[in-house]
């Protein structure tokens, strides 16, 4: 019978509840429960971002309903969030053409080296 891992000689083992794999070195049973501990931090975080992002649309609902004028000033926040939002793209890429650039030039110039000083 063909096993999962050839370098083994016996099947992996698996869980008599589950049918997952158990992990047969300490190991990969640390890495086993960081991995299990990391995705469930990440669905805890998403859960709660989007959590935020729904409370923090309802209340913007409510404040435009209860005051028009916030409507208007809504509409230059919008604007000058994509202003300050396109300047932070636009340097990141010109520092990333400076540096490629930089990068080019250093590797076509030879290394110079310093004359020693005849004693």
């Amino acid at each position: 019978m063909p096993t999962a891992n050839p370098h083994r000689s016996e099947p992996p083992r698996t869980s008599r509840t589950t049918g997952r794999r158990v992990a047969t070195r300490p190991v990969e049973s640390a890495v086993m429960l960081e991995r299990r501990r990391r995705l469930r931090q990440y669905r805890l975080r998403r859960r709660d971002l989007l959590q935020d992002a729904v409370i923090a649309m309802a209340l913007m609902v409510l404040a435009l309903i209860i005051t028009p004028g916030l409507g208007l000033l809504a509409l230059y926040e919008i604007l000058v969030a994509l202003g300050l939002m396109m300047t932070v793209l636009v340097e990141r890429r010109i520092r990333k053409r400076r540096l490629t650039a930089s990068r080019a030039a250093k590797a076509v110039r030879p290394r110079q080296t310093r004359a020693r000083p005849r004693a």
